[in-house]
């Protein structure tokens, strides 16, 4: 027993030793200093460029600076520097990043501040930023829409999107059509623009058909013809047992099967068999022309196209006009 429970403590003291001394140990590699004082020149080239008015140099020096150390202060940077340039949509979305940040407890005082300004800053830029409505005329039916070339999610269409002030494009296509506009919209403004593509209309095909139609017609005809070849196999099982029938009571009845009394029953088997075949006959061979021609049919048929398949008594036909 004593052996197990120094076993057992040695265990754990080994197990103790290789854990971190304290908490600290736990948390992420800090910055190296290098990259610590790289990133901080980095933000000192940006403040000159900034003051000096080349807003988009300066937001490069911050974007590479907050990759290198990610601080709020740096995120407020890269912010004010897409507002100078127009970028509003994005300043928003940098401005709403830094006001999420969770700082720790010992944060630094500037740190905290930036936090602070970006949410003041949020709150100034809001009703700056424009919102456009795309409308599609007739509103019913797929349609892709873009706007300076990047698409417009469906669930916008319609909708009020935010966007960067100045000049737009936008571009609707439905099927074969294709709509374009242009607008102009200022900070702060709401701008609506309605393009009219058209009702939606099925693909066509080099002949005029439209795919639906074809495809119908085609299943039609493939439906037909495995119906058609059913009523042959019906036709060749019924019109085998109308022979064999028909055998047994030319032997019992002779040739002009005049059967008396006692065989009726058999004789009018025999006569339901002998309908049956030819019925199956005649809708067998009918099912399996009505069924050729559809299939024939849907690679020429043109939109106006009514085909018609008809069955009457002793008769099939397709009917139809091109």
């Amino acid at each position: 027993m004593r052996f197990w429970l120094v076993s057992a403590f040695a265990l754990l003291g080994a197990t103790t030793a290789m854990l971190p001394a304290d908490a600290h140990a736990l948390e992420a590699p800090t910055i190296d200093e290098e990259t610590r004082n790289s990133a901080r020149k980095l933000g000192d080239e940006g403040n000159k460029l900034f003051a000096a008015g080349d807003f988009a140099g300066a937001l490069d020096r911050y974007q590479r600076a907050e990759a290198l150390v990610s601080v709020p202060t740096l995120g407020v940077r890269v912010a004010r520097c897409l507002v100078k340039l127009g970028r509003l949509v994005e300043a928003t979305e940098k401005y709403v990043q830094v006001t999420r940040v969770t700082l720790p407890a010992d944060a630094l005082p500037q740190h905290v501040e930036a936090v602070e300004q970006a949410r003041t800053e949020l709150e100034e830029l809001k009703p700056r930023v424009p919102t456009v409505t795309i409308r599609i005329e007739p509103p019913d039916g797929p349609v892709t829409v873009t706007i300076d070339g990047k698409p417009l999610p469906p669930a916008l269409v319609g909708a009020g999107r935010s966007i960067d002030p100045g000049r737009h494009e936008v571009i609707a296509k439905r099927g074969s059509k294709t709509k374009s506009a242009t607008f102009e919209i200022a900070e702060g403004k709401s701008e609506e623009v309605t393009l009219d593509v058209g009702p939606y209309e099925a693909p066509t095909t080099e002949g005029g058909a439209s795919t639906e139609t074809q495809d119908a017609l085609r299943i039609a005809g493939i439906v037909a013809l495995a119906a058609g070849g059913a009523s042959l196999v019906a036709f060749g099982v019924t019109g085998g047992l109308a022979l064999s029938k028909e055998s047994e009571l030319k032997d019992s009845c002779g040739e002009e099967l005049a059967c008396g009394p006692a065989l009726h029953e058999d004789a009018d088997a025999y006569n339901g068999l002998r309908l049956g075949s030819t019925i199956s006959l005649w809708v067998g061979v009918g099912l399996a022309a009505a069924g050729t021609v559809l299939i024939v049919v849907a690679e020429t048929t043109t939109p106006q196209a009514n085909v018609g398949f008809r069955l009457g008594p002793g008769s099939a036909a397709i009917t139809g006009s091109f």
